[in-house]
């Protein structure tokens, strides 16, 4: 595989290992109960496995299979804690058109001391799509979501029904699937995660992604 599958591959089994290193904090413990009999977390030796092909990585939809990756904890002293799941579906990673789309619910409760109904708001990162250079989704957007899937097999639990799911699409400062992972990162969690991934033993390989990207990297 090429330097940008292998930042990839090595992104999405760290975050993996982050999300199991938040669960073992009690933090959003009642989310996690409601929410695991419907998204099995992956764990990072299993998602390798279904990465690493032969050469490339191999073409992959987590959703289809019904796996999740289950990331830290989102904080802010402005708002209740919040879960993200993440679905991820990429392929033809070594086209000129290569696709990835990182999907994720935001899980969080309401009200954080009754703990009742939760809460979900979910959004998806994507790559330029329609193949025309003037469409609607013809940048590195970000999209409101109300289903993991087109289908609406895979749900997404507790959302709005009524969010729009296609306008707006907000545009990303990135120019490749790595820096488009690294755009869902910073939106998630602030600028100060670039920190983390320069402290990975893979900063290396995200670098040279983000050169043409306008946020401190």
């Amino acid at each position: 595989m090429d330097q940008r599958q292998q930042a990839l591959h090595e992104l999405l089994v760290w975050l993996v290992e982050q999300g199991d290193a938040a669960i073992l904090s009690a933090d959003l413990d009642d989310l996690r109960k409601k929410l695991s009999p419907v998204y099995d977390r992956v764990g990072a030796v299993e998602l390798s496995t279904l990465m690493v092909g032969r050469g490339d990585l191999k073409a992959l939809n987590l959703i289809n299979k019904r796996k999740f990756i289950w990331m830290p904890p989102v904080t802010s002293p402005a708002q209740n804690a919040m879960l993200p799941v993440l679905g991820v579906h990429y392929e033809n990673l070594s086209s000129p058109n290569p696709v990835l789309r990182a999907k994720v619910g935001l899980f969080f409760h309401e009200d954080a001391v009754s703990l009742a109904t939760p809460r979900a708001i979910g959004l998806r990162f994507e790559t330029p799509e329609g193949g025309s250079a003037t469409g609607q989704h013809a940048h590195y957007h970000a999209q409101f979501m109300v289903t993991y899937d087109r289908a609406g097999v895979a749900g997404l639990l507790y959302t709005a029904p009524w969010l729009p799911a296609s306008q707006p699409a907000f545009t990303l400062d990135a120019h490749n699937y790595v820096a488009l992972m690294t755009c869902f990162l910073v939106s998630l969690y602030g600028g100060q995660y670039i920190d983390e991934l320069k402290a990975t033993s893979f900063a290396r390989l995200i670098g040279p992604e983000l050169v043409d990207c306008h946020f401190r990297h």
